[in-house]
Parts: structure tokens; C-alpha cells; sequence
């Protein structure tokens, strides 16, 4: 190949000979970075799905969370009514017994 295009030289000129090797330098090169761009944008889609099956394992565990909150948000409301029917109902044990 440079052989071939020092045997140019003469014929063509520097520049001519000089401008051909240089596209054809460009040509290969931008081949090289669109294969490198393509296995990037590959590996960026690959990370990617794993990333929103991450996120989405994380939303499903926290609205598995919020329902165990509210469960137990339920429970201590029911906690709580029954202590006030308790206190009431020392509280009028409380006036039977005083009288």
C-alpha cells in the first residue's frame, strides 16, 4: 500500500497522493468509532434494562411497603378506639365503685 502510493508521488503530486491517503486514513478511522459507538449504544441499552429492573423491583418493594404501613396504621386505629372504650369503661366502673 505504501509502496503503491510513493510510486504516485511522481505521477500525481504530494498533495493529490497526500489527500488520498489522508481519506482513506479518515474512512478507516470513522469505520473504527461508529463500531466502537455501536458497542457502546449496546452496552448502554444492556445496562439500561437491568437498570429499570432495578427501579422497578424498587418500586414494588416500596408499595409492598406503603400497604404493610397502612395495615398497620389500621391496627394501631383499632388499638387506639379499643383503649378508649377501655377508659371509658374504667371510668364508669371508677363512678360505680365512688358511689
Amino acid at each position: 500500500m505504501e509502496i503503491q502510493l510513493l510510486s504516485m508521488i511522481p505521477t500525481l503530486g504530494f498533495g493529490t497522493v497526500a489527500c488520498v491517503y489522508l481519506w482513506r486514513y479518515i474512512n478507516k478511522k470513522d469505520k473504527e468509532n461508529r463500531d466502537d459507538t455501536r458497542e457502546q449504544i449496546s452496552s448502554l441499552k444492556k445496562e439500561n434494562k437491568e437498570d429499570k429492573k432495578l427501579f422497578q423491583s424498587a418500586i414494588d418493594s416500596f408499595n409492598t411497603s406503603v400497604q404493610e404501613f397502612k395495615a398497620v396504621q389500621t391496627e394501631t386505629n383499632s388499638i387506639k378506639s379499643d383503649l378508649i372504650e377501655v377508659k371509658s369503661d374504667l371510668l364508669i366502673i371508677k363512678n360505680n365503685m365512688s358511689k
